[in-house]
Protein backbone atom coordinates (compact mmCIF):
# COMPACT_ATOMS: atom_id res chain seq x y z
CA UNK A 1 0.00 0.00 0.00
CA UNK A 2 2.78 2.47 0.82
CA UNK A 3 4.53 1.69 -2.47
CA UNK A 4 1.71 3.48 -4.29
CA UNK A 5 2.04 6.50 -1.97
CA UNK A 6 5.82 6.55 -2.46
CA UNK A 7 5.61 6.29 -6.26
CA UNK A 8 2.97 9.07 -6.42
CA UNK A 9 5.08 11.32 -4.16
CA UNK A 10 8.16 10.65 -6.29
CA UNK A 11 6.23 11.45 -9.48
CA UNK A 12 5.65 14.93 -7.97
CA UNK A 13 9.38 15.13 -7.11
CA UNK A 14 8.52 14.58 -3.46
CA UNK A 15 9.42 11.96 -0.90
CA UNK A 16 8.07 9.74 1.87
CA UNK A 17 9.98 9.29 5.15
CA UNK A 18 9.22 6.66 7.79
CA UNK A 19 10.45 7.18 11.35
CA UNK A 20 9.97 4.51 14.01
CA UNK A 21 10.52 5.30 17.69
CA UNK A 22 10.11 2.35 20.10
CA UNK A 23 7.18 2.78 22.52
CA UNK A 24 6.02 5.93 20.66
CA UNK A 25 5.07 4.51 17.27
CA UNK A 26 5.73 5.16 13.62
CA UNK A 27 5.57 8.54 11.88
CA UNK A 28 5.07 8.85 8.13
CA UNK A 29 6.09 12.17 6.58
CA UNK A 30 5.07 13.16 3.06
CA UNK A 31 6.97 15.95 1.41
CA UNK A 32 5.80 17.48 -1.87
CA UNK A 33 7.07 20.66 -3.53
CA UNK A 34 5.33 23.96 -2.81
CA UNK A 35 5.03 24.50 -6.55
CA UNK A 36 2.09 22.07 -6.54
CA UNK A 37 -1.36 22.99 -5.31
CA UNK A 38 -4.47 20.90 -4.99
CA UNK A 39 -7.71 22.75 -5.61
CA UNK A 40 -11.36 22.08 -6.35
CA UNK A 41 -11.86 23.08 -9.99
CA UNK A 42 -14.73 23.21 -12.46
CA UNK A 43 -13.51 21.64 -15.69
CA UNK A 44 -15.14 22.92 -18.88
CA UNK A 45 -14.45 22.84 -22.58
CA UNK A 46 -14.72 25.47 -25.29
CA UNK A 47 -13.46 25.27 -28.89
CA UNK A 48 -12.00 21.84 -28.12
CA UNK A 49 -9.75 23.18 -25.34
CA UNK A 50 -10.18 22.19 -21.70
CA UNK A 51 -10.07 24.86 -19.01
CA UNK A 52 -10.39 24.63 -15.24
CA UNK A 53 -11.91 27.39 -13.10
CA UNK A 54 -11.54 27.58 -9.29
CA UNK A 55 -14.85 26.61 -7.69
CA UNK A 56 -14.56 29.27 -4.98
CA UNK A 57 -15.21 32.00 -7.58
CA UNK A 58 -18.34 30.33 -9.00
CA UNK A 59 -21.83 31.34 -7.91
CA UNK A 60 -23.87 28.96 -10.09
CA UNK A 61 -23.97 27.15 -13.43
CA UNK A 62 -26.93 27.89 -15.72
CA UNK A 63 -27.17 24.89 -18.03
CA UNK A 64 -30.06 26.05 -20.25
CA UNK A 65 -30.02 29.85 -20.38
CA UNK A 66 -33.55 30.72 -21.59
CA UNK A 67 -33.32 34.40 -20.74
CA UNK A 68 -30.12 35.20 -22.68
CA UNK A 69 -30.65 38.28 -24.86
CA UNK A 70 -28.59 40.67 -26.95
CA UNK A 71 -28.44 44.26 -25.62
CA UNK A 72 -26.41 46.45 -27.94
CA UNK A 73 -23.11 44.67 -28.45
CA UNK A 74 -23.37 42.59 -25.26
CA UNK A 75 -25.17 39.40 -24.35
CA UNK A 76 -26.97 39.61 -21.02
CA UNK A 77 -28.69 37.07 -18.83
CA UNK A 78 -31.74 37.92 -16.73
CA UNK A 79 -31.19 35.89 -13.56
CA UNK A 80 -33.18 35.67 -10.38
CA UNK A 81 -31.54 35.30 -6.96
CA UNK A 82 -34.21 35.15 -4.30
CA UNK A 83 -36.42 38.23 -4.72
CA UNK A 84 -33.72 40.04 -6.69
CA UNK A 85 -33.72 40.24 -10.52
CA UNK A 86 -30.19 40.67 -11.88
CA UNK A 87 -28.94 41.55 -15.36
CA UNK A 88 -25.60 39.83 -15.88
CA UNK A 89 -23.19 40.50 -18.75
CA UNK A 90 -22.16 37.25 -20.45
CA UNK A 91 -18.93 36.71 -22.39
CA UNK A 92 -17.69 33.59 -24.12
CA UNK A 93 -14.61 32.04 -22.47
CA UNK A 94 -13.08 31.63 -25.94
CA UNK A 95 -13.61 35.37 -26.61
CA UNK A 96 -12.17 36.37 -23.23
CA UNK A 97 -9.00 34.36 -23.77
CA UNK A 98 -8.61 35.37 -27.43
CA UNK A 99 -9.12 39.08 -26.58
CA UNK A 100 -5.82 38.92 -24.69
CA UNK A 101 -4.02 36.49 -27.04
CA UNK A 102 -1.72 37.64 -29.81
CA UNK A 103 -3.79 35.92 -32.51
CA UNK A 104 -7.49 35.49 -31.72
CA UNK A 105 -9.10 32.19 -32.70
CA UNK A 106 -12.10 32.74 -34.97
CA UNK A 107 -15.38 31.15 -33.94
CA UNK A 108 -17.00 29.13 -36.73
CA UNK A 109 -20.76 29.06 -37.36
CA UNK A 110 -20.94 25.46 -36.11
CA UNK A 111 -19.30 26.40 -32.81
CA UNK A 112 -21.54 29.43 -32.29
CA UNK A 113 -24.67 27.26 -32.60
CA UNK A 114 -23.45 24.69 -30.05
CA UNK A 115 -25.61 24.55 -26.90
CA UNK A 116 -23.74 26.33 -24.14
CA UNK A 117 -23.78 26.67 -20.38
CA UNK A 118 -23.18 29.87 -18.48
CA UNK A 119 -20.95 29.85 -15.41
CA UNK A 120 -21.82 32.74 -13.08
CA UNK A 121 -18.63 34.09 -11.52
CA UNK A 122 -18.28 36.42 -8.52
CA UNK A 123 -15.98 39.34 -9.32
CA UNK A 124 -15.09 42.58 -7.52
CA UNK A 125 -17.77 44.39 -9.54
CA UNK A 126 -20.53 41.78 -9.10
CA UNK A 127 -21.58 38.72 -11.06
CA UNK A 128 -20.34 38.06 -14.60
CA UNK A 129 -21.34 35.24 -16.92
CA UNK A 130 -18.84 33.01 -18.72
CA UNK A 131 -20.25 31.01 -21.60
CA UNK A 132 -18.69 27.59 -22.21
CA UNK A 133 -19.60 24.85 -24.66
CA UNK A 134 -19.49 22.00 -22.18
CA UNK A 135 -19.20 21.62 -18.40
CA UNK A 136 -17.27 18.42 -17.67
CA UNK A 137 -17.68 18.54 -13.89
CA UNK A 138 -16.08 19.50 -10.62
CA UNK A 139 -12.85 17.76 -9.62
CA UNK A 140 -10.15 18.09 -7.01
CA UNK A 141 -6.98 18.37 -9.11
CA UNK A 142 -3.27 19.08 -8.75
CA UNK A 143 -2.27 22.40 -10.32
CA UNK A 144 1.22 22.35 -11.76
CA UNK A 145 3.18 25.41 -12.89
CA UNK A 146 3.79 25.80 -16.63
CA UNK A 147 7.54 26.07 -16.21
CA UNK A 148 10.05 28.77 -16.98
CA UNK A 149 10.30 28.31 -20.74
CA UNK A 150 6.88 29.89 -21.25
CA UNK A 151 5.82 33.02 -19.38
CA UNK A 152 2.09 32.47 -18.83
CA UNK A 153 -0.33 35.37 -18.83
CA UNK A 154 -1.24 36.65 -15.35
CA UNK A 155 -4.68 34.99 -15.51
CA UNK A 156 -3.21 31.47 -15.87
CA UNK A 157 -2.47 29.69 -12.56
CA UNK A 158 -0.91 26.69 -14.27
CA UNK A 159 -2.23 23.46 -15.72
CA UNK A 160 -3.74 20.21 -14.52
CA UNK A 161 -4.30 16.75 -15.95
CA UNK A 162 -7.93 15.86 -16.60
CA UNK A 163 -9.73 12.92 -18.20
CA UNK A 164 -7.54 10.65 -20.23
CA UNK A 165 -4.23 12.47 -19.66
CA UNK A 166 -5.36 15.71 -21.31
CA UNK A 167 -4.04 19.02 -20.05
CA UNK A 168 -6.32 21.85 -18.97
CA UNK A 169 -5.25 25.43 -18.32
CA UNK A 170 -6.28 26.63 -14.87
CA UNK A 171 -7.73 30.12 -15.31
CA UNK A 172 -8.03 32.80 -12.62
CA UNK A 173 -11.31 34.04 -14.06
CA UNK A 174 -11.42 37.17 -11.87
CA UNK A 175 -8.03 38.35 -13.14
CA UNK A 176 -9.09 37.53 -16.72
CA UNK A 177 -12.20 39.73 -16.37
CA UNK A 178 -10.12 42.56 -14.88
CA UNK A 179 -7.63 42.45 -17.76
CA UNK A 180 -10.31 42.38 -20.44
CA UNK A 181 -12.31 45.24 -18.91
CA UNK A 182 -9.24 47.48 -18.33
Amino acid sequence: GLDVVRSQAESFKGSVAVNFVPQQGTTFSLQIPLSLTIAKLLVCKTQGISYALPVDAIEQIVSKPDSLTQVGTQQVLQWRRGDEELTIVVRSLADLVSDLAASPTPVTAAESSTPRSIVLVRTDTGLMGVQVEQVLGEQELVIRPLGRAIAPPPYVYGCCIVGSNQLALVIDIRTLFQQVTN
